[in-house]
């Protein structure tokens, strides 16, 4: 898979590498906040080392234009607290949702 361009294209590419083990943690997460910050050593590396947030990559100018962010951790956890929030809502929204 070629590297994101932009947010949605990073939430697919996450969509196609996330383990069934992966999604279960995130789907059990109280808070997808915290699951987000709990991923920063392990996936967040890997989207900033291999996404281009140490060099110059077209999801880096897109992040950086769009919400200001120039620190790659900022960087890609922006990128996991959106694509939790977005993927995996809360047991309360999951609640109020049934």
């Amino acid at each position: 898979m070629p590297t994101p361009k932009t947010l949605d294209e990073a939430f697919a590419a996450l969509d196609a590498m996330l383990t069934d083990k992966d999604r279960r943690y995130l789907q059990e997460a109280e808070d997808p906040d915290k699951a987000a910050v709990s991923l920063h050593h392990s996936l967040g590396r890997h989207i900033r080392n291999e996404w281009g947030f140490w060099q110059d990559s077209e999801l880096k100018r897109h992040i950086r234009q769009q919400f200001g962010l120039v620190h790659p951790d900022d960087m890609s956890g922006l990128i996991l607290r959106q694509y939790c929030r977005a993927r995996y809502p809360t047991r309360l929204d999951r609640l109020k949702a049934d």
